[in-house]
């Protein structure tokens, strides 16, 4: 926004941004990692899945799937990034839910993504 006005707006990167559907994303504390969703033109395990960028050498890296470990064959979107970058809320509506979305964690260690678990 400038001068009350919003600006005309403008692609995050061509890495992230295609003609296909890319959704909803959380950005670290620190502005290096992007968490996003991505449902269509990649590779995906369900109808939506969540993948990762990095902020290198002021570009935004292609986004890289957070595999099979975090994504199901279902719905997997939504997501938020905790503060440290380690743990990520997500909504989905994969087997073993409460309800048609519900909310999900996974977190990392070394790099890996843990199997998420139900906040239920």
């Amino acid at each position: 926004k400038e001068n009350g006005s919003w600006q005309k707006s403008q692609s995050v990167s061509n890495s992230i941004n295609t003609d296909y559907n890319e959704g909803a994303c959380a950005v670290s504390a620190d502005g290096r990692t992007m968490i996003l969703t991505i449902c269509e033109g990649r590779q995906t395990y369900g109808n939506c899945d969540l993948f990762i960028s990095k902020l290198e050498e002021g570009d935004w890296t292609s986004p890289k799937n957070l595999g099979r470990q975090v994504n199901s064959p279902f719905w997997d979107s939504q997501p938020s990034l905790s503060a440290d970058g380690k743990t990520i809320f997500f909504s989905s509506n994969r087997s073993g839910g409460y309800g048609k979305r519900d909310i999900w964690m996974t977190e990392s260690e070394n790099g890996e993504w843990s199997i998420p678990i139900i906040l239920g």
